[in-house]
């Protein structure tokens, strides 16, 4: 498969082999398994094998097995002990005749029934073991890798809302149907689902009770704005729906800031039929480690497979977008004949789809590929299983040949066309393409050169010229259509037609044909192109300063060597040492350019590359010549482009290939377009030099629909200088979620170094930002504490939270906060802005509003009920947000009082059962009336604060000149104290400040 290996070398740049070892059975009679004596089997003496399988049939390796010659299996009675190997099995070499007894390492084998010793049946002894769930046990007592049977557990499905009156188990999506949750009914009885104080009793799901009628639960934990759980639930849901009899999945959100009411809108979005539950966010995906780092897994989504035998068989870290891999990866796990596996990868098991069309003939593909002029073409195909042929077929009404391996998610297509071609001919061909552009793609490869990638919504028949022959002779053009493992768009495929060449004066469109940087000459020697710095750009150039710009291939095989590249050398050390002047890591920046090319693998050269290139070329040359190093090297010939030569293809990637960014509004050049492939580090780079000092404002537009996030640079610091939060508040709401709105205090003549990237890594889209000087200071309405809850030490852990919020001080003058800016040279405090409270709409962690905010229709009026009363949104005093009476666990406990209509000691059993649950002391206090919930520094329960809170809706601003602070309050110390309780309560309780996540001032820019 040569074309597919070069491609995949393209595609899979800085990849690392790995070199697998393996033992072999020893034929001297020795026993060669670790853990054994080793020694020759004499004749008193014989071989005695113990092996370890499931009841799934799966190889137990890598488990103790001592051997015993007395049935009490003391600690002075172990004779041997070894350790099982992948086939599950270890030999001992024991002596004859004599009584040997099994102990196997309980502890190991937690979940396993484990008998206390056993005995050998002749030489052999083969145990099977049987699994079941971990009773008893918490989930966060363990961190679970590939192959632990799973601890069982308990969780509340908010998917499905329990009657208080009959029981019924009452659908989400049923009882919602355009109202609120709290405000639903029975659709069994008619009953009101909420009790009177607003809340809602879940059904409650545990693993076992659901492993024991189906064949696979999966875990999927994820969070309500992560985007890869958004592309993979519709998928997952498709294969849910066609194999879901078998199947269960449990959706965990384990975020902290997502509230109950967030998932359950999230589940309706997206209408998902499985449970879906909110737990604790120490029982997320970092309960497990990622089989091939062995590290905890922090990423989401991340899913884990509990098989029929309580066996966690597969963890996959990350997005399955394809729903070919979830129907695969399902049906591996279902039906009688299943073998129980540890899978590492879903390529493990996911079965890949062999062609379902016969390879044509040449003869076939002729007839309709090949142009009317006279070209001389011999067609044939890739040797391999899993190649897809292209077919004859028509596209608008013409004849054309087509790839055949449309929706067959991560295959290919391959056909080779062997072409005379006389010298100076053009190799030309015509295309449609009908692909989702950047991921579908068609490689077209001359010679083993990579020159086209094409893909996206054509719109009509374009042509594409490959090649321009430099000596008469046959030229292989290899074309490959490649498909990744999700989206489809358009037709799916490519269409061609018209293989032809032509004059080098016929072509009219846009081309860039490579030529190598060096010329071997008959004698062996090589002639070098001229080469030009241009000082403007800092990139070497042929010909003239205006010329190709000159390119050097890092993860590629070139002239200068066929076997070796130079990311190998120099990850190995080869060139210097790693801190070298011409080590790894001062060249590594070069090499993450290459790898986000817009020509994988390759790299435009400047001064301090080539003098890489150069270094490379003494350490590894052979020729001694001084333009050697240029045998690394190609550049791009230009074609019917009106003397515009290729676009730099690492523009943006780095500092030194930054694009320009210039102040002004619809300024043509202040554009980034991002083609889908993913760039990391994230974004492309746009150098701005401000003329003069100030502040400036710079805003942008897209048309990605998924968010944008942004960053500043400088020449100063790797690090971002400044990271977008939007945190600003413009006229009473939050700056657009899907775009950007930096404002910076910017020095004149010193470089900044703008990057707006969609929030996705493979999001295709165009980005237009402005830039405004906006004077020499500004006053920015923003939030006090942007941003997630951090950690100190990266733990996480109580004690260890902050919210990296401003500093503040308590003005006795008027009684508020304000910014605190230190003191003057005479000590004395200087207040910055006051702190305002926004109390109208959401916040950092809250979605709802402090107080009832009315609803209004489009054309300004307010929005009515059935019933002509005015329709709010439940702000979180109404919502009970300030009654700090109970505890989390006290409510959890009366809400299990409640369905046992009071049965203390049926509460008390149920709440035993569950794997999650409170302490036998908190369970007590509550059946006593004792509740636990937020007391004042001396100790005494603060209790229900509702109406101190309401007193505050009086102070609400509402100002038509400044309407950022429409919705605000101004936070005095007793406010700051009633939202650090607010805060304790719903999120991190004692957390210093995050009273601050609700709160906005006014940032003094300059």
């Amino acid at each position: 498969m040569k074309v597919t290996k070069r491609i995949l070398s393209l595609l899979l740049v800085g990849a690392m082999l790995f070199a697998l070892a393996a033992c072999t059975d020893p034929q001297d009679g020795t026993t060669g398994v670790p853990g054994t004596t080793g020694n020759p089997v004499s004749s008193d003496r014989g071989n005695y094998t113990v092996k370890l399988t499931t009841a799934g049939g799966m190889a137990l390796s890598g488990y103790q097995v001592l051997i015993y010659d007395d049935p009490a299996c003391g600690s002075n009675d172990i004779v041997e002990m070894g350790t099982t190997d992948s086939n599950g099995s270890v030999t001992f070499s024991l002596k004859k005749g004599e009584e040997y007894f099994i102990k196997l390492d309980e502890n190991a084998l937690k979940g396993y029934d484990v008998q206390d010793h056993y005995k050998f049946d002749g030489y052999t002894a083969d145990l099977t073991l049987t699994s079941s769930l971990i009773q008893g046990e918490s989930l966060t007592s363990n961190v679970f890798k590939l192959g632990d049977i799973m601890y069982d557990f308990t969780f509340e499905d908010h998917t499905a809302i329990v009657c208080p009156a009959c029981e019924t188990v009452n659908d989400l999506a049923e009882v919602v149907n355009g109202q609120a949750i709290n405000q639903s009914v029975c659709g069994s009885c008619g009953a009101a689902l909420a009790s009177a104080d607003g809340e809602l009793q879940y059904q409650q799901i545990t693993l076992s009770e659901v492993l024991a009628e189906k064949e696979l639960v999966i875990l999927n934990f994820w969070y309500t704005t992560c985007s890869w759980c958004v592309k993979e639930f519709p998928v997952m849901q498709q294969a849910y729906d066609m194999i879901g009899d078998s199947v269960e999945i449990f959706a965990l959100d384990a975020y902290p800031t997502d509230s109950v009411s967030m998932l359950q809108q999230f589940v309706l979005e997206q209408g998902l039929t499985f449970p879906v539950g909110k737990v604790d966010a120490n029982q997320g995906a970092s309960l497990f480690l990622d089989p091939a780092t062995n590290q905890k897994i922090e990423a989401n989504p991340t899913s884990i497979f509990i098989d029929r035998y309580g066996a966690i068989c597969m963890i996959e870290p990350g997005a399955v977008i394809s729903v070919t891999d979830w129907t695969s990866i399902m049906s591996h796990f279902i039906g009688e004949d299943y073998e129980q596996i540890l899978i590492r990868e879903p390529g493990d098991i996911v079965e890949r789809m062999k062609p379902t069309w016969p390879n044509p003939s040449s003869e076939e593909i002729d007839g309709v590929f090949t142009g009317e002029d006279d070209v001389n073409v011999t067609y044939t195909w890739e040797e391999d299983e899993y190649s897809w042929p292209f077919l004859v077929g028509e596209k608008d009404g013409e004849s054309c040949i087509y790839a055949s391996n449309k929706l067959i998610y991560e295959s290919y297509a391959i056909m080779y066309a062997n072409v005379e071609m006389q010298k100076g001919d053009v190799l030309a061909f015509d295309y449609w393409t009908s692909t989702e552009r950047g991921c579908d793609i068609l490689y077209v490869i001359v010679n083993d050169e990579p020159i086209y990638n094409l893909s996206g919504h054509g719109e009509g028949w374009s042509s594409a010229y490959c090649w321009i022959a430099e000596e008469t002779g046959t030229y292989e053009l290899a074309l490959c259509y490649q498909k990744d493992s999700d989206t489809d768009e358009g037709d799916d495929t490519v269409y061609l037609k018209n293989l032809r060449t032509v004059a080098v004066e016929d072509i009219d469109t846009p081309s860039y044909l490579p030529r190598q940087a060096a010329t071997e000459n008959a004698d062996g020697s090589y002639s070098y192109a001229e080469i030009v710095l241009n000082e403007q750009d800092g990139y070497y150039h042929v010909g003239t300063v205006d010329g190709p710009l000159l390119l050097a291939g890092l993860y590629d095989f070139t002239q200068f060597s066929e076997t070796e590249y130079i990311y190998k050398w120099a990850e190995k050390n080869e060139i210097d040492e790693p801190d070298g002047p011409y080590g790894y890591n001062a060249i590594v920046e070069y090499f993450s350019a290459a790898t986000n090319s817009n020509l994988p693998g390759w790299c435009t050269v400047n001064e301090k590359l080539a003098s890489y290139l150069k270094e490379v070329a003494r350490v590894k040359g052979y020729r001694g010549e001084e333009n050697e190093w240029m045998l690394f090297c190609k550049y791009y010939d230009a074609y019917g482009t009106d003397g515009k030569q290729l676009e730099d293809p690492v523009a943006g990637l780095k500092k030194w290939s930054a694009l320009t960014a210039v102040e002004g509004v619809g300024v043509e050049t202040n554009h980034i377009n991002y083609n889908g492939m993913p760039l990391i580090p994230r974004g492309k780079l746009a150098r701005f030099t401000p003329t003069k000092s100030g502040v400036y404002r710079i805003t942008s537009t897209t048309n990605y629909q998924d968010g944008l996030e942004a960053w500043l640079f400088d020449d100063e610091h790797t690090d971002p200088i400044y990271t977008y939060m939007n945190d600003q508040m413009l006229g009473g709401n939050y700056a657009d979620a899907n775009n950007v709105n930096i404002v910076y205090y910017m020095e004149a003549g010193k470089n900044y170094y703008i990057d707006i990237a969609p929030f996705d890594v493979y999001g295709e889209c165009d980005v237009w930002y402005d830039i405004v000087y906006m004077g020499e200071s500004y006053d920015v309405f923003r939030a006090c504490a942007p941003g997630p809850f951090t950690s100190l030490d990266g733990s996480m852990s109580e004690g260890s939270l902050i919210i990296r919020g401003i500093k503040t001080v308590l003005n006795p003058e008027d009684g508020y906060y304000h910014e605190d800016l230190g003191r003057d040279a005479n000590g004395n405090q200087i207040y910055g802005s006051i702190i305002y409270a926004y109390f109208t709409g959401s916040t950092e962690h809250f979605s709802e509003p402090i107080v009832d905010v009315p609803l209004y229709n489009e054309d300004g009026t307010p929005r009515l009920d059935a019933e002509g009363n005015p329709l709010y949104i439940k702000g979180l005093i109404s919502k009970g947000g300030f009654d700090f009476t109970y505890g989390d666990n006290d409510e959890l406990i009366l809400s299990y009082l409640r369905k046992f209509n009071g049965d203390q000691d049926a509460t008390w059993e149920y709440i035993q059962s569950l794997v999650t649950r409170p302490t036998d002391e908190e369970i007590l206090d509550v059946f006593e009336g004792k509740f636990h919930g937020a007391k004042d520094a001396n100790g005494n329960p603060v209790g229900d604060l509702t109406e101190e809170i309401k007193a505050y809706e009086s102070k609400i601003i509402y100002d038509s000149e400044h309407p950022e602070l429409n919705g605000c309050v101004p936070v005095d110390a007793r406010l700051a104290e009633l939202l650090q309780l607010l805060m304790d309560k719903y999120t991190f309780a004692g957390v210093e400040d995050s009273w601050q996540k609700m709160c906005f001032y006014y940032d003094q820019l300059g």
